[in-house]
């Protein structure tokens, strides 16, 4: 996978709320795969599962990412802020 596109770049979010983030584009060297894995920075600020689904739980600030699973380091990011 050379690169990750997703549809947000950052978003705010209320306590208790989700967000679904989704994959726009996945730019591969014919990689066979391109299956990828989410991360949050701060867990008590905001949870991601396993497709992208961003709940938040407490105020402040973490970075959502997104990185692919075939070892090329591709990865994306978006900020999110809980109010």
């Amino acid at each position: 996978v050379k690169s990750i596109k997703l549809n947000k770049k950052s978003a705010t979010l209320k306590k208790g709320k989700t967000l679904q983030l989704e994959i726009k584009k996945i730019n591969t060297a014919d990689a066979f795969n391109q299956k990828v894995k989410w991360s949050s920075s701060d867990k008590d600020v905001a949870k991601v599962d396993k497709k992208g689904k961003v709940k938040a739980v407490g105020k402040g600030e973490c970075i959502i990412t997104c990185e692919a699973k075939d070892g090329s380091g591709a990865i994306a990011k978006v900020k999110i802020k809980v109010k």
